[in-house]
């Protein structure tokens, strides 16, 4: 989950529609993440996935997002591991965002 408050903070404040992954997004932004569409865009598919698919009933917007990463196409591991592989290469580059530990 993401922290929306602590991003709230460090945004100084949000605009009035903006929710989760969008407060990250201008988040990543103003600290220019390389990128960062990229990060965002995995971010989106797979909370469409998982809201599509896990979460509720599967019909067209999973078949869709499902499609994205490869599902049908490829051993259901495979895209496990490739899932699991963005989500690593993610925190990577999130965790260039922190500042250096000094101890």
């Amino acid at each position: 989950s993401i922290n929306e408050k602590q991003l709230a903070a460090e945004l100084g404040g949000t605009q009035a529609d903006e929710l989760g992954i969008s407060k990250l997004e201008r988040y990543l932004e103003q600290r220019q993440l390389p990128k960062r569409a990229n990060c965002v865009a995995f971010l989106r598919d797979l909370q469409d996935l998982r809201s599509s698919g896990v979460a509720h009933r599967k019909g067209r917007k999973y078949d869709k997002v499902s499609a994205r990463f490869g599902v049908g196409g490829k051993d259901l591991r495979k895209v496990f591991e490739d899932i699991l592989s963005q989500a690593a290469d993610l925190m990577i580059a999130l965790s260039d965002l922190l500042p250096a530990d000094k101890s």
